[in-house]
């Protein structure tokens, strides 16, 4: 919730977590609502604060490794505002679902935390490094994966397929597809007999 006027506030309320301090709003929608309505109230009260109510993501998130906010649709609806943090391979994503005040982001702000646990913009150089040492340790799994596959095939067991080399090699699809085409690319592994008959 914010003032009215939309102006910045000198005053921070924050009703943390929903669940506890607005016991039934997760679980159903007029609950939401009427917390929701709370919450605009306390914006008009002396000061006009800006009213801050954090909740929980669903386990069906966490567990998909995201973000949401945990509950019926009456507290997002609802919300002025609504805001996720993310904390994903060593980086707080910040992102803005949904917004009444301007345009929402299309992509998630990259935070990095200071020693003192102040929260701010991650540099274009931060990040570049980030995303060059992402490249280089995805390169560097591959190879893993594909000296994996390599030796699983080097124990005299042949396989007709690429998918049966990743069963083979116990990599999975996802990771043992890249492994086995590089592999193949350079050699290390090669593929005998006719299309339809091949053996690797």
């Amino acid at each position: 919730a914010h003032p009215a006027d939309g102006a910045f506030a000198d005053l921070l309320v924050a009703i943390d977590p929903a669940s506890r301090m607005l016991p039934g709003s997760e679980g159903d929608n007029d609950a939401a609502t009427f917390a929701i309505q709370v919450a605009e109230q306390l914006t008009e009260v002396p000061g006009e604060p800006l009213v801050l109510v954090s909740g929980h993501s669903s386990k069906t998130a966490r567990r998909m490794g995201d973000v949401d906010a945990r509950g019926v649709t009456g507290l997002t609806d609802g919300a002025r505002l609504h805001l996720t943090m993310k904390k994903c391979n060593g980086r707080i994503e910040f992102a803005a679902p949904k917004s009444n005040y301007g345009a929402n982001l299309d992509e998630p702000l990259i935070l990095k935390m200071e020693g003192d646990g102040v929260l701010r913009l991650a540099t274009d150089a931060e990040l570049k490094t980030e995303a060059d040492a992402q490249v280089v340790a995805e390169a560097t799994q591959v190879e893993a994966d594909a000296l994996v596959a390599v030796d699983a095939l080097a124990r005299g067991v042949q396989a007709k397929s690429v998918d049966a080399i990743c069963i083979l090699a116990k990599l999975g699809k996802r990771r043992g597809r890249p492994a086995v085409a590089m592999a193949l690319g350079d050699g290390r592994i090669k593929r005998t007999g006719s299309t339809r008959d091949a053996c690797y």
